[in-house]
């Protein structure tokens, strides 16, 4: 609608007498009019003027160009209803206009009821022609937003409808799938995402179909394996949730995974390390142990615990002290508190009483100190053999 709050109607009729009966009739129920006779002079005015609301276009204008194509170029310029007017009601001149305009046509000898309606429903139609023209817009934007973030979240992403079938997935899910956008889409989840135990080997159920049947938030278990397009093997985590309306209907699943390959590879490396380290702790009767001075408890090995006789776990440091002969304890106390202060080394030779066995033993020990971390690191060696040996 134009600025004034009074519509602004642009009448374009060759025939001046009716052109005047029309302008006055518009104006007597509250309309802007003005007028033009020929095409061109209605091409020419729209150009130059930006507050036409709505145009009446006579089909047939003289010796110029005629009202459909004088309305195909100005449709081209700008977005205006255009309702035309006609004397004639024949399908070609019906199908003719129909194919350029929405808005309809009026018989010149309908009347005034006819023609005020149809300027009204004209008005009407084109507002809700710009409501959903905007509401597309938004819609289009929001599709936009959501898939410029869908495409660029790390993890991978495959969204299904509740088929089952995989409705898009972003490239990292292209990448560790092997499919891409094109091919997936359409087929079973189970095609593009074929997962199983790493340990087993035995197929892992859809976690698609578990969202679908209880409507929650599930992950995969662990060891899970992926098998790619092309026969490469990722083991991945995952969590798959259901996609909601707003009514609350589940219209979809989302299956969100990552590439945990490397992370079970350091994994395993690490407990076949800690294994190793185990193994070389008994084979030379060493242990390790530190101490967390802001509560006292001490962690240590599990060669550390079968030495003290200690049962697996953390424990207080008192326990370890309770261990240690009454000949021996002072003089621990002192290394300890000269390390703390910096003072000196730690490192004592001590005789224990094993907790679970009551067997004495002969222990070598030093440590370090973090007062970073307000901790204390150290190794224990069993020598009562090596110290039988001497004797």
């Amino acid at each position: 609608m134009s600025a004034s709050t009074v519509p602004h109607i642009l009448l374009v009729e060759d025939q001046a007498l009716i052109a005047l009966s029309e302008k006055r009739l518009l104006e007597g129920h509250g309309y802007r009019v003005s007028v033009t006779h020929t095409g061109e002079d209605a091409i020419r005015h729209v150009t130059e003027s930006d507050d036409i609301d709505l145009i009446l276009m006579d089909i047939n204008l003289g010796s110029g160009i005629d009202g459909p194509d004088a309305a195909r170029h100005i449709l081209g310029l700008r977005d205006v209803p255009i309702v035309f007017l006609t004397s004639h009601a024949e399908k070609d001149y019906v199908e003719r206009v129909a194919a350029i305009s929405g808005y309809g046509y009026v018989l010149k000898t309908s009347g005034e009821f006819v023609l005020i309606q149809s300027v009204k429903m004209a008005f009407r139609l084109f507002r809700s022609h710009i409501a959903t023209r905007a509401q597309s817009r938004r819609l289009h934007e929001s599709e936009q937003w959501l898939s410029t973030t869908f495409d660029s979240i790390g993890d991978a992403v495959i969204a299904t409808d509740t088929g089952g079938y995989v409705t898009r997935l972003n490239p990292a899910a292209q990448s560790l799938t092997g499919y891409d956008a094109v091919a997936a889409c359409g087929r079973r989840l189970g095609e593009v995402f074929p997962i199983h135990n790493a340990k087993t080997g035995a197929e892992v159920g859809n976690p698609v179909a578990t969202v679908l049947e209880t409507g929650t938030t599930v992950g995969l278990a662990n060891h899970t394996v992926l098998t790619a397009r092309d026969g490469a093997q990722y083991q991945i985590a995952d969590s798959a949730a259901p996609i909601t309306d707003q009514d609350g209907g589940i219209i979809g699943v989302v299956l969100v995974f990552r590439d945990v390959t490397e992370e079970y590879r350091r994994r395993e490396l690490l407990k076949r390390s800690e294994s190793q380290l185990r193994r070389a702790q008994e084979i030379a009767h060493l242990g390790s142990w530190e101490i967390d001075l802001t509560d006292g408890t001490v962690h240590a090995s599990s060669e550390a615990h079968r030495m003290y006789g200690i049962p697996e776990g953390s424990f207080a440091i008192e326990i370890a002290k309770s261990v240690v002969h009454d000949t021996d304890r002072a003089r621990l106390d002192r290394a300890m508190k000269d390390l703390l202060a910096q003072r000196g080394e730690y490192d004592v030779t001590f005789s224990i009483d094993r907790m679970d066995t009551g067997e004495t033993r002969l222990i070598h020990s030093i440590a370090e100190y973090d007062a970073e971390h307000n901790q204390v690191f150290g190794i224990i060696q069993d020598i009562t053999g090596e110290h039988l040996t001497r004797q």
